[in-house]
Parts: structure tokens; sequence; C-alpha cells
């Protein structure tokens, strides 16, 4: 029977507990704030999930004018994001220094055809 690594099996571990570390801090964060955007925060007083904070959020007339400036600001930031790092890798890439360069000479000469003949 051959023995077993015990090194082998641990070394598995690590990336399989970071996943889970990860992946189970960021559901508990969105369990968190599902639960509070449904009103419970005893906290503040609210003892049973309802539905009054979204009630009152569609019912806002400015809730439009509000999600237009989200979308609008997102869409800018977006834009200049890219238009930025378009400029920075531009201006980066023409004041690097050639790795590489490369010349060629073409001579065309006026004279006759000089076709060999081959055989298949």
């Amino acid at each position: 029977m051959k023995p077993v690594s015990l090194t082998r099996h641990l070394g598995r571990l690590p990336p399989a507990l970071a996943l889970l570390l990860l992946v189970g801090s960021i559901l508990v964060g969105l369990s968190f704030v599902v639960v509070t955007a449904f009103g419970y925060l005893p906290a503040l007083g609210g003892e049973r999930p309802t539905l009054d904070g979204f009630q009152r959020l569609f019912a806002d007339p400015r809730l439009a004018s509000s999600l237009l400036a989200t979308l609008t600001a997102g869409l800018v930031a977006t834009l200049a994001s890219f238009v930025t790092a378009l400029a920075l890798g531009a201006v980066a890439t023409l004041l690097m220094t050639p790795v590489y360069t490369a010349q060629t000479t073409l001579q065309i000469d006026r004279e006759t055809a000089q076709i060999v003949e081959g055989e298949d």
C-alpha cells in the first residue's frame, strides 16, 4: 500500500478555503442588505419584514430623475475612464523605445523576363 502524502491533500485546501471565505462573506453581506431592504432592522424599530420601503420608493415622483442621473453618471464615468485609458496607452506606446525595427529595399530592374523552365 502506498503511503498517503498529507501535504498533497492539504495543498488543495488553501484555494478552496479562500474561495469559501470569499463567497461566504459576500453571501452574508448580501443577505444583510436584502433583509435590511425589506425593513427588518431591530435597532431602528423594524421588527418584521415589510414592503413599506419599496412602496414609498415607487410612489416618490423623484425616482425617475434619480435613476436617470445615476445612469448618466455611470455612463459618463465609464466613457471618461475608457478614453483616459486609451489616451494613456497611446502616449505610453508612442514614448516607448521600439524593440524591433526593420528596413527593406526594393529594386525593380527594367529587364526582360527571365523565366526558368522546370519539369514536373
